[in-house]
């Protein structure tokens, strides 16, 4: 029965990886008269869901792994029916691994810019020049985590991709293009084919993963909240990228 119907809930379940917090003046202990004591205590919960969105990336990483591989043994076994269908598999698991490692950096963003102080007069800027959000976001983490000039135009280039895939995959062009060559097949198709599949896939999903996991390593003593964050968040991307590399390696390795 909810709430609506008229029962309050008792007590609080907390799953894995849920935040607790005490908002102020959740706590309340009070002595009456006759020195009987009463108290109130209120919660608030959150789940943080950037290594939620980096989980589903990886299954449909995984997934997309699959389709691509069907796609080579049908294409050798001279199926075209059954090659189309993989191939359609492929790309629209391959999207949806993009979308959701680019998501998690989203998610990761909206967490730490609560932590981080941007002047007033450059969100004014970003508003004024409709500044692309990849580049409001490399800003955030550039004052955020003290990140130095040559690594933060690797960050820029990195989330600048992100935020490409994420957009030609849920903003799509209904315009025709001229085919385009598809290295494993080596004929020519719609870019669609070309663009998400497995080898794209995992590459842009470790390098969302890589953007989080490198921030989180981040030593940041003077800002406590942002800290605090980031001890507690840690652990869950490590558990990710160990994940990762016991599948395909090294996350540093060059492909």
């Amino acid at each position: 029965m909810s709430q609506a119907e008229g029962n309050k809930p008792v007590g609080i379940y907390v799953t894995k990886g849920m935040r607790i917090n005490i908002p102020k003046g959740g706590l309340q202990i009070s002595v009456d008269e006759n020195g009987k004591t009463s108290g109130h205590l209120s919660f608030e919960v959150l789940i943080d869901v950037t290594q939620h969105w980096l989980s589903i990336a990886y299954e449909h990483v995984l997934e997309t792994e699959v389709h691509s591989k069907n796609v080579m043994l049908h294409h050798e076994a001279n199926d075209p029916i059954l090659k189309a269908e993989a191939m359609e598999k492929e790309f629209r698991s391959a999207m949806q691994a993009c979308t959701s490692a680019a998501i998690a950096i989203d998610a990761f963003y909206a967490t730490v810019k609560n932590y981080i102080s941007i002047p007033t007069a450059l969100t004014k800027v970003w508003r004024d020049k409709r500044t692309a959000r990849y580049k409001q976001i490399a800003e955030t983490f550039r004052v955020g985590f003290n990140i130095k000039p040559e690594p933060s135009k690797n960050l820029r280039h990195i989330l600048k991709q992100v935020n490409e895939w994420r957009d030609l995959a849920v903003h799509p062009s209904g315009s025709f293009t001229k085919p385009m060559y598809h290295p494993d097949l080596k004929v020519a198709t719609e870019w669609r084919f070309v663009y998400y599949r497995f080898f794209n896939a995992k590459n842009l999903y470790r390098g969302c993963l890589s953007v989080i996991s490198a921030l989180c390593g981040v030593e940041i003593s003077k800002n406590k909240n942002l800290e605090k964050y980031l001890v507690d968040t840690k652990p869950k991307i490590e558990e990710l990228v160990q994940k990762y590399e016991e599948k395909y390696g090294s996350m540093h390795e060059n492909v």
